[in-house]
């Protein structure tokens, strides 16, 4: 800090102990060491207050920073949600009435009717046809309706 050598620390010893003689220069020096460590301690809290206080005002920018880009990113994201919204119901209302009308158009021209829709099934005799009254279809038919009224 200073630029003081051995030579000078010497002379200035010698003028102290001329000055204050050999009886007070122990306090004296006592009291001087306490005076240099209290203005070092000072000094270093200072030093860190300051740091502290610069870190605290970084950390605020980089924050700021952060949350302007999440914001500008949220933005962006609103822009591009309506405009899929915007595409979707005007692009796709009208692809769906095409082909909801395509589907009509087809149906009329075909004149299909509900008896053609349905699958042709062979005749059963009453033989194929088991019967539906044993008394174990009757009972799990009963279980099972019963299974459905707990569950509601």
């Amino acid at each position: 800090m200073f630029d003081i050598g051995f030579f000078e620390i010497l002379i200035f010893g010698a003028i102290a102990l001329i000055v204050l003689g050999p009886e007070k220069l122990p306090q004296a020096i006592r009291e001087a060491g306490r005076w240099y460590a209290k203005i070092r301690f000072t000094l270093a809290n200072v030093q860190h207050e300051i740091e502290t206080e610069l870190n605290i005002v970084e950390t605020r920018r980089l924050m700021q920073a952060e949350i302007d880009k999440i914001k500008q990113s949220e933005k962006q994201m609103q822009r591009e949600l309506a405009e899929m919204r915007s595409q979707f119901y005007h692009d796709g209302l009208d692809e769906t009435d095409n082909d909801s009308v395509h589907i009509v158009h087809t149906v009329q021209n075909q004149n299909i009717d509900n008896a053609s829709l349905s699958p042709k099934l062979p005749k059963k005799t009453q033989q194929d046809i088991p019967n539906q009254n044993t008394p174990k279809q009757a009972t799990l038919e009963k279980l099972s309706m019963e299974n459905q009224s707990y569950e509601r």
